[in-house]
Order: structure tokens, then sequence, then C-alpha cells
């Protein structure tokens, strides 16, 4: 290998090209063994590397760059030639290489060792194939799919949402052709918010998004102001809205709907409140991380954002726009990828995220209601929650036409509603209907991806 200062520039400054990097890595049960090389280009100082799943007969290839927020080592994203996509980041922690973790579409996770020294790389692969003592990859495997030819990309421009999935029931095969009328100018807005309504009323009243629900109230009802004994611990919001932009245009309702579900937060439900007006990445990565270091188990943590969104369809990551983000140029913007890194090393034992932003969904899996019985809000207090709620899925949504937004209104009506304890589950049933209504969005609410969640739910505790 080269000498010290080869070796410096190549692996801590990652600039330097003609620098070959080698990578070792396993999933969680060591089933599933990755391994790869990369190549530094000078010019650009983007690295191309490939992977290989072994057992799985899986190739991929990808690019990664010099991390933006501040840490030592590479992000980047990578497709297979099964159709799967992943992504991840690694770190230098040494001279001559560092550690990573990375996930890909199905599901699976790895960790990694990379460097310049390819007879260690190889040999730290050895020792995890002698830990996969038989197990079997294909059937570890969360994909499930063998050698699926990927689709063509289509040509969209960015500004355009992917398109929606087939509508599932009757009722939503309904709503889009009402929609179509509307758009041909067929019937007016009158007559498409009546019918709309009435199609609603039918859909509520039998199923959710296709799928059979019911909601069981707690065992024992809580009475009107009162709170049961429960330790529910101390509460915490960082609060962000973003109206004026220095690259993209301005939003009208973001600043006011963020001071305004502070204010109702602190005042009615006893949170200590950071507030974020016009915040850059820098004040929203510095907040998260003061968060990370002060918070302990016995607190509650919300994180309500309300700004530019942004989905990139490649990769199929969401993004929050921080106020001094460009368009085209990720080094101002904030990644689900961060959220979620940041949710799973917080130690609050209760953690949920509301975003009002474009895009949104990708925060959140498919949405999953629970049922109360039994002491209820004793196990919800117990339980490790990462939770997200959405203001909308794959698609833009509604900047307001008044002082709010129609999801902020909402959710501030919600809020005030409440008397005494509510979950984050009984808020999403206050704010879906209204917001549906009056847009052409769809909530969302669910755990977040990856991020430790444990089955629990939020509490909002009424103060006042």
């Amino acid at each position: 290998m080269a000498g010290l200062g080869k070796i410096l520039l190549c692996v801590a400054l990652l600039i330097l090209g003609g620098c070959k990097l080698y990578m070792s890595g396993h999933s969680p049960d060591y089933a599933i063994i990755v391994h790869g090389t990369g190549d530094l280009d000078t010019n650009t100082g983007i690295m191309v590397f490939q992977l290989v799943y072994e057992g799985l007969d899986i190739t991929c290839t990808g690019e990664s760059r010099k991390r933006t927020d501040g840490v030592q080592g590479a992000e980047g994203g990578y497709k297979c030639s099964d159709g799967r996509t992943g992504g991840g980041k690694s770190q230098v922690t040494h001279l001559q290489g560092g550690t990573g973790a990375m996930t890909d579409s199905c599901g699976n996770s790895f960790v990694y060792v990379w460097g310049t020294d390819q007879g260690a790389i190889a040999a730290a692969g050895e020792t995890y194939r002698q830990k996969r003592s038989g197990k079997s990859a294909v059937v570890a495997d969360k994909c499930n799919i063998q050698q699926v030819t990927p689709a063509p990309t289509q040509q969209v421009e960015r500004a355009q949402p992917p398109k929606p999935a087939a509508p599932a029931s009757p009722q939503e095969q309904s709503l889009v052709q009402l929609k179509m009328l509307r758009d041909q100018g067929l019937i007016d807005d009158a007559e498409y918010k009546a019918a709309k309504k009435k199609i609603l009323d039918r859909m509520f009243a039998e199923t959710s998004l296709g799928e059979p629900r019911v909601l069981v109230p707690p065992a024992q009802p809580i009475a009107s102001g009162e709170i049961p004994n429960v330790a529910f611990g101390k509460y915490h919001a960082l609060v962000i809205g973003n109206d004026n932009y220095t690259y993209l245009p301005n939003l009208k309702t973001a600043r006011n709907d963020a001071k305004a579900v502070a204010s109702l937060l602190a005042r009615e439900y006893g949170f200590q409140v950071t507030t974020l007006l016009d915040a850059s990445r820098a004040e929203i990565i510095e907040n998260l991380d003061a968060l990370t270091e002060n918070l302990g188990g016995e607190d509650n943590l919300l994180i309500y954002y309300a700004g530019h969104g942004w989905l990139e369809e490649d990769s199929s990551r969401g993004y929050w726009l921080a106020i001094d983000a460009k368009p085209n140029r990720r080094t101002n913007w904030v990644s689900n990828t961060t959220l979620v890194d940041t949710l799973s090393t917080l130690k609050a034992k209760h953690v949920m995220v509301i975003a009002d932003s474009c895009f949104s969904g990708t925060l959140v899996r498919g949405a999953k209601i629970g049922l109360r019985a039994g002491d209820y809000w004793r196990r919800m207090a117990a339980k490790w929650t990462r939770v997200a709620m959405v203001s909308g899925g794959l698609e833009p949504v509604a900047d307001g036409n008044d002082n709010h937004s129609p999801f902020a209104k909402a959710l501030i009506a919600a809020l005030r509603s409440n008397v005494s304890i509510m979950d984050g589950t009984q808020l999403f049933e206050k704010i879906r209907r209204p917001v549906m209504l009056a847009t052409k969005q769809t909530p969302q609410y669910a755990d977040v991806r990856e991020a430790g969640h444990d089955g629990g739910d939020f509490l909002f505790v009424r103060t006042k």
C-alpha cells in the first residue's frame, strides 16, 4: 500500500483519484454476506462501487460521495440486477478504513467494514462466512424476488409526483372518476365537493383505505378532565416552520402553522418547545443533535415540520428542504435517512414526527391502527414509540389560502378538542377526514421505518 500521506488523502479525505477501496459486510443473522470494491474519481469526487450479495447471485452498482453532515466518510445509493435499490453511510474510524451500515429496498440491513487493505477486508469476510453456519441467504432475503428485470426508468419531470397505485375500492375509483369530471370542466367545484363528501361518507362507514377497521375504546373510558395515574414523563417539542426560502418559491402559512402549534403545545399540553422559523439545515441538524444528547428514557419528543419537501424518484427517498436549500443540490436538504438515524439514537421513549410537506409519506410504513382494551394507557406509556403523522403520501400537499394549511388547521382543532388524554391514533382519526374533504391529499399515520418502534403510541396529556 501507499505511505501514510496517501492513506490520509485516500481514506480520511476521500478525494484522491486512483484509490481502490474494499468492503465486506453481513446481515444481523449473518445469513446474507455482501462484499464489494470501489474506485474514486479525481475530477468529480464521486466513488463508483460494485456490490455482490453472496448466495443470491445478485450484483449491484452505485455511487457515493463525501458526507455533508460533518462526519468523515461517504454516503450514497445503489441499484441491483434484480431490481432492488439501497443506500447507506460509512465513517472513517482509522487510517486504513472504517465502518458503515446500509439498507436495501426490501428491508435487508447490513453492517460492514471497509478500507484500503484488501487482505484485512477479505479476512473479515471469511469470519462472517464462518458465523453463517449453514443459514440460507435465499430464505433470509426479505425481497423474495429473484432476477427480476428492472422496469425501464420513465422520464418524468422532477416537479411531477409519481403516479399513485390504482385505487383498491369502488369508492376510490369513484373519487378518481369524479376528479376527472371536475378537471375536464364537466362539473363545477361545488358539485365536485358535494359528490366527494357523499362518497367519503360511504367509504368511512364501510372501510378505511380498503382495509376493514374496528376501533375499540378503552375498557374504562376517560371522563372529561380525568387523567389516569400513569407516569407519562416530560414532554419536549422541536417545531420548524419555513416560509421564506432563498432559492425556492416562498410558502404562505408554514411559519404561522409552526407558531400556532408551538403555542398550543406549550400552553395547553405543558411541552418545553424549541421553535425554529425559516431554519437552515445547520440549525435543524444542530437542534436534532442537541435533543439526542439531552433527552432520556422518560422523555417524550414531538418533531413538527412545515415547509417544502421533495422526493428523489430514483431512490424513493424523501427530503425536508431547509431555508437555504437549492434545486438539484442536496447540500442543504434534510433526508429521511438523517431523521431515521436521529430517531434511532434518541434515548427518549416516545417520539412522534408530524410533517406537513410534500412527499412526506416516504417516512412511514403502511398504516397500522391498533386496538384499545385493558390497561391501554399504562401499556402505551411503557412501550418504545417511533411514529410519524404526515399530511400526505407521495403527492404534493396544500399550502393553504388563509392563516393555516388544511392539515395544520385540522391538527390544531383536534388538539384543542382533547379534554384529557389522547393517543396519536385518535388524533389521526380526528385529522384524516377533514383534510381529505378539504384537499386532494391523504394523511397517513404509522411507525417510522427501521427506527426502533416497539408497538407503543404517542400520548397527548392535557394540562390545562
